[in-house]
């Protein structure tokens, strides 16, 4: 995964409220039905705002299939099929949720901070903090969590003891529990209130400004990434031959070093190690 990295769960500054207890860190559901909520309907947004909310869309469906995994490993355990799923999810946010992020925190959130403040949509005490800045805290704790999880799980790959690497991977299903909960209500509170309040404060001329911004940061991420990877492939293949029987070796010995260690845990011994 190209941005989610390893850190220490230990030295990590705690996620407020992420304990596991069944309901979700942001104590849903009254979470989900603030008071006052006047919501803007899907269709009647900009289409800038429109593309955000489809982001959600797509990342909800990973959400729910992950649930599913994490309700199952309760009743039967946690095994091969469910590290997979728990890595590929994990790819979800590195992939969908991480870019996501950048354009709202890019494009979006500047000018509605600075609508919100003149407006006076904001805390009265000091620092004076308004709803970006609950967003920005959020697209945090979704990484921090995110990390967390990715370190436990290969934490849990490299432990011969059976004991020590179930309580790692039940801290680890722990975290992505709440990493789902604080994913749901994040995206709840965009699509309800930060999008709308968006609706009312800013101008289609400047949603127009803000699309075009996006379109433009697309493709140039797709030319960049297409010309990365026709060098890449060029490379390779043109190497292929010189360091194909070295690579063989290398892969043959990495192979042997990995299913030394790592077993399937439904079978009582360490997790395999995912990529």
């Amino acid at each position: 995964m190209s941005r989610l990295k390893i850190i220490d769960p230990v030295e990590r500054q705690p996620v407020e409220g992420t304990a596991s207890t069944g309901l979700s860190p942001m104590d849903p559901p009254e979470a989900y039905a603030p008071p006052g909520l006047d919501s803007v309907p899907l269709e009647k947004m900009h289409p800038f705002l429109q593309h955000l909310s489809s982001d959600h869309a797509e990342l909800t469906k990973a959400l729910d299939t992950i649930e599913d995994v994490l309700q199952s490993v309760k009743t039967e355990g946690f095994s091969m099929a469910s590290d997979r799923a728990l890595m590929r999810f994990l790819q979800s946010v590195d992939q969908s949720f991480i870019p996501h992020s950048r354009q709202e925190e890019l494009i979006l959130f500047p000018l509605l901070e600075k609508r919100m403040l003149e407006r006076g949509e904001h805390s009265k005490g000091s620092p004076v903090t308004t709803p970006v800045d609950v967003m920005r805290d959020e697209h945090m704790k979704v990484l921090q969590l995110a990390s967390v999880v990715l370190n436990l799980i290969r934490v849990a790959s490299i432990l011969p003891d059976e004991k020590s690497a179930m309580l790692v991977v039940d801290m680890a299903v722990r975290e992505a529990t709440s990493l789902v909960e604080v994913l749901r209500l994040h995206m709840f509170r965009e699509d309800n209130i930060v999008f709308s309040s968006a609706c009312r404060m800013i101008s289609a001329a400047e949603f127009d400004e803000m699309q075009a911004r996006r379109m433009k940061a697309h493709r140039h991420h797709e030319h960049e990434h297409g010309h990365d990877h026709g060098h890449d492939h060029g490379h390779e293949h043109g190497h292929e031959h010189d360091h194909g029987h070295h690579h063989d070796h290398e892969h043959g010995h990495a192979h042997h070093h990995v299913h030394d260690h790592d077993h399937d845990l439904s079978a009582g011994h360490a997790l395999p190690l995912s990529e």
